[in-house]
């Protein structure tokens, strides 16, 4: 309770209330700036004590949130590190928000669990309870100022994992939901430290927006070659996609209109990282082959500035590729 009160305290003091007209002990010939009374009977105060006590009290009030975050990054990773503690983690935070402070509460939540239980023992559950726990730790950090480089292996792995579980088949809301609607961050009253965070998406399951908003430019800064490979994959798997489609034009839009895109796509990114002239050959290539693709026209106006060795074309930021 002091530790509430001692800021309020110390404006309080800072203030120093004197009666009209009276000046301050540390008045003008002090040099202390206060303000001039704007009427009879209006107190002066102390602006530079205020200004002093306020700065302490918003040092205080950082420091203190920059411990709470670091307790909760901390405690999700524990809560993470296998599906049980995650699922116990789970449960108390439906407890505390859905529950807590109802009539009988304990009985509601025991029937809840008994009617969930066949969701809450599911493997996609499980898998992607963890995978929105690490995801949502990865958040934090960064929304606490720790840099992409920093968090690059960690959040590739994630990815992985997400887009493992997303190939076998795993729809669990779970893993598919906004961090933004995350029952943790509604239990920890977090929401203003994920959001609005510069270049980061929100969705642990959004694979290819987390690659293009967060790990791709951070590729294309670090020239890593490895953002060819997400093409690649990307363009691997789409391909797959539409062959199980059971409709022709599906395939026949993949191969005359989608992968031509995605190949540029990548074109782009093979320059972003400094290999203009594999660049420059993979996007003659798709000029040649496909010369009535609806973006031939800007294709070959972005070769010309390539070849042309203007800086914009060399810039290396590739849209994505929706």
């Amino acid at each position: 309770m002091s530790k509430r009160i001692f800021p309020l305290a110390a404006i309080v003091c800072a203030i120093g209330l004197l009666p009209a007209g009276q000046p301050s002990a540390r008045g003008a010939g002090s040099g202390t700036a206060t303000t001039p009374s704007a009427s009879a009977g209006e107190p002066s105060v102390n602006v530079e004590a205020i200004l002093a006590a306020l700065k302490t009290i918003r040092e205080k009030q950082t420091e203190t949130q920059k411990s709470q975050k670091t307790r909760l990054i901390q405690d999700l990773q524990t809560r993470a590190a296998n599906p049980a503690t995650a699922l116990e983690f789970y449960e108390a935070a439906v407890k505390a928000t859905q529950f807590d402070g109802e009539n009988h509460a304990q009985t509601q939540f025991i029937e809840w669990k008994k009617k969930e239980a066949a969701h809450l023992k599911g493997r996609d559950f499980q898998n992607g309870l963890r995978l929105h726990l690490n995801y949502l730790v990865l958040t934090l950090q960064r929304g606490a100022g720790t840099e992409v480089k920093a968090l690059l292996p960690a959040l590739v792995a994630c990815v992985q994992q997400v887009r493992v579980e997303l190939d076998s088949g795993n729809q669990d809301g779970i893993l598919r939901g906004s961090l933004g609607d995350s029952i943790f961050v509604r239990w920890y009253q977090a929401g203003s430290w994920i959001n609005g965070i510069d270049g980061w998406e929100l969705t642990p399951g959004n694979v290819d927006g987390i690659y293009s908003k967060t790990i791709q430019p951070e590729f294309r800064r670090l020239k890593d070659p490895r953002i060819v490979e997400y093409w690649d994959a990307r363009i691997q798997r789409e391909a797959g996609q539409a062959a199980k489609s059971n409709l022709s034009f599906d395939a026949g839009k993949f191969d005359q209109v989608r992968k031509p895109a995605l190949l540029w796509s990548r074109a782009e990114d093979v320059l972003s990282i400094g290999q203009k002239n594999r660049a420059a050959a993979d996007m003659f290539a798709l000029i040649k082959n496909y010369p009535t693709h609806p973006d031939a026209l800007k294709w070959v106006a972005q070769l010309e500035s390539v070849l042309a060795g203007k800086p914009e074309a060399a810039g290396g930021a590739a849209a994505p590729v929706q």
